[in-house]
């Protein structure tokens, strides 16, 4: 893979995450960056050591739709078949969750709502969601 030597990279990883809780702009490239790299278990592994829920709850936050757009495409990535970090959302990122739902309301960019869908459902396939949810 292109990207398999940047996982090794020990200083790259945390680089990215910090700069995903700089400006905007950087925020969205951080959070495309990592969502396209994040194709295996290891790496989703690897990001569960990282505060990366904390920044992706930030983008989430964002009034900016270009913001949504990365930071929810780096999450589906990150949540696909992924129970331990359904379990870290359920268990420390209510809101985050609760953001997604806001996300997927009919007033949002068609393509925001289809990818905040999108989460919830990886998210509901790892029995991170109840079906009452």
């Amino acid at each position: 893979s292109e990207t398999a030597g940047l996982w090794e990279r020990e200083d790259f990883i945390p680089r990215l995450i910090d700069l995903m809780r700089g400006s905007e702009l950087s925020g969205q490239c951080s959070a495309m960056i990592i969502g396209s790299m994040c194709k295996k278990k290891e790496h989703q592994v690897v990001l569960s050591t990282t505060p990366i829920m904390d920044n992706l709850a930030d983008l989430l936050a964002s009034p900016v739709t270009h913001t949504h757009m990365a930071a929810l495409f780096c999450l589906s990535e990150y949540t696909y078949d992924s129970g331990f970090v359904a379990v870290e959302l359920r268990e420390g990122y209510g809101s985050a969750v609760g953001r997604l739902y806001e996300l997927m309301q009919r007033d949002k960019y068609i393509l925001v709502q289809y990818n905040a869908a999108k989460c919830l459902v990886n998210l509901y396939k790892v029995h991170g969601l109840s079906e009452e949810n």
